[in-house]
């Protein structure tokens, strides 16, 4: 029993680190739409059990969540990848539409970092790519990454 256990954590491990690709420029060029795929359900089941808020506490709370999901529903962001690093991202809310411009690059580990020239030398907040899809990492408190399971790109193009 002790060996299947031991298989069977080596063969999670090893499906986890697959499941992480570097980032390569030629799978990245193009448009991609951005994904914020949070559960309100999920959430507000949350507050509900969370014994330490008050009543009003959890009425305020439900209202903000609820407008916020609002937001995100009306929500459509775009981020097209081109060559020599530039970026074009569109974002698009309750009828109106903004353009704006900046950078993005691989860093040595094949990990996308997006921003200015002069934020390279941060990339707490990455991108690596799992299966068809740019996945958003943050780096935890001991520089760990630490995978944002609710946000995520598409390719559209």
């Amino acid at each position: 029993m002790k060996k299947l256990t031991i298989l069977l954590a080596l063969f999670i491990v090893g499906f986890s680190v697959q499941a992480q690709k570097p980032v390569k420029e030629k799978n990245l060029l193009g448009e991609w739409k951005l994904i914020i795929d949070v559960d309100e359900d999920e959430i507000m089941d949350e507050i509900e059990e969370d014994e330490d808020i008050p009543f009003f506490g959890e009425w305020i709370a439900e209202t903000v969540i609820g407008l916020a999901f609002n937001i995100i529903d009306d929500l459509d962001i775009y981020f097209t990848f081109k060559e020599d690093g530039k970026l074009k991202v569109v974002v698009e809310i309750f009828g109106e539409r903004e353009v704006e411009y900046s950078e993005w690059y691989i860093n040595k580990d094949g990990e996308l970092v997006l921003g200015e020239t002069d934020a390279f030398d941060s990339d707490d907040d990455i991108w690596l790519m799992e299966g068809d899809r740019l996945v958003a990492y943050e780096e935890d408190w001991k520089g760990r990454r630490e995978r944002e399971r609710e946000v995520y790109m598409i390719k559209v193009d």
